[in-house]
């Protein structure tokens, strides 16, 4: 029974990562939170990686840019699409 619950907790904590969870999945969280330490463990694991991600994602996408040649290609791909429909 505790392996399907962990399975469950496991799931809520990626949810939590990209929603809100909703109360009671949060007191369910919480609750087995108390009774499962590895439980605990994986949330502040899974959190640390999340946002080492997400820090190296914005560091990634600062450091890009596109020359104006590209921008102006791209610009200019849109607007036929725009213009053809």
């Amino acid at each position: 029974m505790m392996k399907h619950a962990c399975e469950e907790v496991a799931f809520l904590v990626s949810e939590s990562l990209e929603r809100k969870l909703h109360f009671y999945e949060r007191v369910k969280m919480k609750l087995h939170f108390l009774m499962c330490a590895a439980c605990k463990h994986y949330e502040s694991n899974t959190i640390k990686l999340h946002q080492i991600f997400e820090l190296k994602y914005q560091k990634s996408c600062q450091s890009i840019t596109l020359p104006q040649e590209k921008k102006n290609k791209i610009r200019h791909e849109i607007q036929q699409l725009i213009s053809h429909h």
